[in-house]
């Protein structure tokens, strides 16, 4: 799929990010054996930013696999990413960790953040927060920091989301979904003006949804000869 879409691209600029939760289940731990394979399906997937939780990378150090390139670990500070477009940049902000899922940030931190997203902004057209927290603490985000992001990747404890808008409709705001149906999209159309009373429209300005992963996406060899060596440490009982 990723290979398809970037072949249809052309000369517009896509990104593929991906954030916490991709290498360790929601409720557990991946048998050992597992971690080198994975690191390596991720590794040939070719996302341009990656974003680990503290973890995912030390079971990955732990059982002789590393991050793919590209791929940062999680921080107690915003880290920054700059990745340039056609016309433009767009700015990314990798969310601290530190704070745990339903509860607030502390001052030092949110203070770093909004320094963060005034330096991108000069930098750039488009600024991206990527956020491990969970619902509810983006949700209260967004309510509490109206337009400080133009779009919200989140991930973590909570529901998916296809497409959702803070309250004032200047930050479009999407969740990854945690039993894999499908990966994220948004299609930017148009730049953020940055004016007062700017708003996202649906549709026309910007547009979201989920790819779903069927049986209409073709096998991929090499992706399918990786992982390969899951089928000697992975059942999975269907009724």
């Amino acid at each position: 799929m990723f290979k398809d879409i970037r072949g249809k691209s052309g000369d517009v600029p896509t990104f593929f990010i991906a954030g916490p939760r991709e290498f360790l289940p929601m409720d557990g731990t991946l048998a050992k054996d597992m971690a080198l394979p994975l690191s390596n399906a991720y590794a040939l997937l070719g996302y341009d930013l990656g974003l680990a939780g503290i973890p995912e990378a030390e079971w990955l150090k732990a059982n002789n696999a590393s991050l793919p390139p590209g791929w940062m670990v999680c921080s107690e500070k915003p880290q920054e990413r700059v990745l340039d477009a056609k016309d433009g940049r767009v700015g990314v902000l990798m969310l601290p960790c530190a704070a745990k899922s339903g509860e607030g940030l502390g001052a030092e931190q949110l203070d770093a953040i909004r320094k963060s997203v005034r330096s991108l902004r000069e930098r750039t057209r488009l600024v991206i927060g990527l956020s491990p927290w969970g619902y509810m603490m983006e949700m209260g985000f967004l309510k509490d920091q109206p337009g400080l992001f133009d779009i919200l990747l989140g991930t973590g404890n909570g529901p998916g989301l296809q497409v959702a808008f803070s309250p004032d409709s200047r930050t479009l705001w999407i969740r990854s979904y945690t039993k894999g149906q499908g990966p994220n999209i948004i299609e930017v159309v148009r730049w953020p003006s940055g004016k007062p009373g700017w708003q996202w429209k649906a549709g026309e300005s910007i547009r979201a949804g989920v790819i779903g992963l069927g049986d209409n996406i073709a096998e991929d060899r090499e992706m399918e000869t990786n992982l390969s060596e899951f089928s000697n440490l992975v059942r999975i009982d269907r009724p």
